[in-house]
C-alpha cells in the first residue's frame, strides 16, 4: 500500500502541472467576448523584446526536526531582443529528425539576445558548508554566451583560481562544427523515452479533455492602475471523477513501467478526491489594455499535508510523522517591453572557436 500511495502522489504531481500549465489554446472560461479578446491576444503575442524581473518560492512547513517554516527562493532578473517566432518554429523537437532541430538551433543562437540573472537562497542549515547564496549571471549575444566568474567565486573556492570577470565561448559555432557528429550519436527512441515514453497526441487529447469550464475558471475582477487582472484556478477534487483524468494517470504509471490490479486501481479512483481536495492552484495575469501585452502574472500552488496524512489514515497506513505543508508561489513583472536591448558584457575574454574545438574535440577522444 505505502508503494501505491508513494507512486499516487508522485503522478497526481506530474499531471496536475500537466493540466494546470500545458494548455495550447488559450482558456476564456465564462469571459465576455471583449474579455476573451483581450485576454487571448495577450497571452498569445511574443513581445520581440523586454526585459523581466521574477521570484520564486518553495516554503515546506511543519518539516520533521525544523525549527520553523523552510524557504528556498530563487530571484530571477533579465532582458533578451530579437525573439525571432521562426527560428523558434524550427527548433520544434521532433525526435525522428535530431538532426534538424540541430541544424536550427545555431540560426536560433544568433538571432536571440538574452541575459539572466539567478540568485538562488536557502536557509543556512541547509547549506551543508555551502554559500547560503548563490548568484549566476549569463549573456547570450549574437551566438557568443557568456558567464560571469566573478559571481561564482563563493561557490567554486579554489577551483575558480584565475577565472575572473566575464568570459565567453561561440555556442552556435560549436553547434555548427560538432552538430552533424553529435546528431548521429543521438537514438531518437532514448529521445522519445525522455518524455516518460507517453505518446504525446494522447497528453494532448487528454488534456483537452479536462480542460473546461467544469474544472477551470478564469474571471476579469476589478482592475488595478489602468491594468486588466484575469484569476484562474482549477478544481482537482472535481477533476479527480472525470474519465479522462483517469486515464493520463494510468497511462502515466504504465509509460514507467507500474502495473496496478483492478484491485488497487479501484482504490486508487477512491483515495483521489480526497487526496486532490488538498491540493489547490491558482494564477493571476496582469495586462495592459492599450498594447494588449502582459505586464505581469504570478500563481501559486499549495499541497495540505494534514490532508496527505487523513488519505494515508484511511488506506490503513498511519504515517510515523505529520506530512509537511507545501507551498510554491511565483511572480513575474515585464518591463520596457519592445524597447530592449542586449548587449555583450564589457571586457569579456572569448575563447576562439578553434581553440574551443581543440578542446572538445580531444576530450571527445579522451586525450
Amino acid at each position: 500500500m505505502r508503494k501505491l500511495s508513494l507512486m499516487l502522489f508522485f503522478v497526481l504531481v506530474l499531471c496536475i502541472g500537466s493540466v494546470a500549465f500545458a494548455q495550447d489554446a488559450p482558456f476564456c472560461g465564462d469571459l465576455s467576448a471583449d474579455d476573451c479578446t483581450l485576454y487571448t491576444t495577450a497571452t498569445t503575442t511574443s513581445p520581440s523584446s523586454a526585459s523581466f524581473s521574477a521570484n520564486l518560492d518553495i516554503t515546506v512547513e511543519n518539516a520533521p526536526d525544523a525549527a520553523g517554516p523552510q524557504t528556498i527562493s530563487l530571484a530571477i532578473g533579465g532582458a533578451y531582443s530579437g525573439l525571432d517566432a521562426a527560428a523558434m518554429t524550427g527548433m520544434s523537437m521532433d525526435t525522428t529528425d535530431p538532426m534538424a532541430a540541430i541544424t536550427a538551433l545555431p540560426a536560433l543562437l544568433r538571432s536571440f539576445d538574452g541575459e539572466l540573472n539567478l540568485t538562488l537562497s536557502y536557509p543556512a542549515e541547509m547549506a551543508a558548508g555551502m554559500p547560503s547564496e548563490i548568484t549566476l549571471e549569463l549573456s547570450l549575444v549574437d551566438g557568443i554566451g557568456y558567464i560571469n566568474f566573478d559571481t561564482l567565486a563563493p561557490l567554486l573556492g579554489s577551483s575558480a583560481a584565475g577565472l575572473t570577470g566575464w568570459g565567453g565561448v561561440d555556442l552556435a559555432g560549436a553547434v555548427e562544427q560538432l552538430g552533424p557528429m553529435l546528431a548521429g550519436q543521438l537514438d531518437p527512441a532514448a529521445l522519445g523515452g525522455a518524455t516518460g515514453g507517453l505518446d504525446p497526441n494522447l497528453v494532448t487529447n487528454l488534456l483537452q479533455a479536462v480542460n473546461d469550464n467544469d474544472y477551470v475558471s478564469l474571471a476579469r475582477i476589478e482592475d488595478a492602475d489602468g491594468y486588466a487582472v484575469f484569476v484562474s484556478t482549477v478544481d482537482f477534487a472535481a477533476l479527480s471523477a472525470d474519465p479522462a483524468f483517469m486515464e493520463l494517470i494510468t497511462a502515466s504509471m504504465q509509460a514507467q513501467g507500474q502495473q496496478l490490479t483492478p484491485e488497487q486501481m479501484t482504490q486508487m479512483q477512491e483515495m483521489m478526491p480526497a487526496l486532490l481536495g488538498g491540493i489547490t492552484f491558482a494564477s493571476s495575469t496582469v495586462i495592459d489594455p492599450a498594447t494588449n501585452t502582459v505586464v505581469a502574472g504570478a500563481f501559486e500552488l499549495t499541497v495540505d499535508g494534514a490532508t496527505i496524512d487523513a488519505v494515508a489514515a484511511q488506506a490503513g497506513e498511519p504515517t510515523d510523522s505529520a506530512t509537511p505543508n507545501i507551498s510554491v508561489a511565483g511572480v513575474i513583472e515585464y518591463a520596457d517591453i519592445d524597447a530592449t536591448t542586449v548587449v555583450a558584457p564589457e571586457g569579456a575574454q572569448v575563447v576562439p572557436l578553434d581553440q574551443l574545438m581543440g578542446l572538445a574535440m580531444g576530450a571527445m577522444s579522451g586525450q
